[in-house]
């Protein structure tokens, strides 16, 4: 669980965190979605480019801790190891999520029984719920330090095509590439340096509808000895509105390869496709959230 709703979105993709976690996750959260939430903040449409990036960045680091508005949705999730379909239902005490089912088929009832004595021993374990909100509070920070040095890591340009194919709203268009003689102040962003990509912005609301970025060459940490990522590393991004102007994400894809410590290989290949989304009337407490996801596991669908 986690007490900031963004960063639990990504780090639910690597629970056990294996060695080399971190270079996936920090790729993860360092092109998450940012969402300039109040229109009007949001530039007008002749701004300079790098306008709608300083503003957006500005406005996701206000709204990191959330927005007081919890969701419950579906989640399918495809990795090396298979997919998986979760329930993930948001509570002001952390993400809760409830296991579906496994490569396309329900839970077997023994499974089911699992889940159920899984969620239910979760307020008694403190200690792990601590552990887990101070894992998460320590990624959320290092992901704002990420995250404000984004306008300025990069050089911004208004894309020749001005459209989202399928999107039924205006979009503002930008393509990114490394600013030149950009400084990275922390270790974790010379990986700015090896990045380019385009980003789609709701022209109304100016929150980011979908990111694609891509590494045109290697990345190395600590001159390749602690890890490397390989150039071709992608990842694709895209959030939606469930209503009252409220954004969620719903698509994530990555994409990378590489080495840690020189010998231990590294290979991410996730897909993630949320839908079903519900807009909660109120923030659930943990035991309440808890119920409330028991008894939406038997109405969702795992198609």
């Amino acid at each position: 669980m986690n007490s900031t709703r963004n960063t639990a979105s990504f780090s639910a993709f690597f629970p056990a965190r294996p060695r080399g976690w971190q270079l996936a996750l920090l790729l993860a959260i360092m092109l998450r979605p940012f969402c300039a939430a109040l229109a009007q903040a949001v530039p007008t449409e002749n701004a300079p480019a790098k306008r709608w990036a300083e503003r957006a960045t500005q406005h996701q680091l206000k709204i990191q801790a959330g927005d007081g508005r919890y969701a419950l949705y579906k989640l399918h999730k495809i990795d090396n190891k298979g997919n998986t379909t979760k329930l993930v239902l948001e509570t002001p005490d952390g993400t809760l999520s409830r296991l579906l089912a496994i490569n396309g088929q329900p839970l077997a009832a023994d499974q089911n029984r699992a889940e159920s004595v899984r969620l239910q021993q979760l307020p008694q374990d403190t200690k792990g719920r601590a552990k887990h909100r101070r894992r998460e509070q320590q990624d959320n920070e290092h992901a704002s330090q990420l995250i404000q040095l984004i306008p300025g890591a990069f050089l911004w340009s208004y894309a020749p095509e001005q459209s989202l194919s399928g999107y039924p709203h205006k979009v503002v268009v930008l393509d990114f590439q490394p600013a030149p003689g950009f400084d990275a102040p922390m270790r974790e962003a010379i990986i700015y340096r090896s990045l380019a990509g385009r980003v789609w912005i709701d022209a109304g609301s100016g929150c980011v509808v979908r990111l694609e970025a891509r590494l045109f060459q290697d990345v190395n940490f600590g001159w390749g000895l602690l890890a490397r990522i390989y150039k071709g590393g992608s990842v694709a991004v895209e959030q939606t509105d469930i209503g009252q102007q409220h954004w969620e994400l719903n698509y994530f894809e990555m994409h990378v390869s590489g080495k840690a410590l020189l010998f231990k290989s590294l290979n991410y290949n996730i897909q993630m496709k949320a839908s079903d989304f519900e807009l909660l009337p109120h923030a659930p407490k943990l035991a309440e959230g808890i119920q409330l996801l028991q008894q939406a596991a038997g109405s969702f669908s795992i198609k």
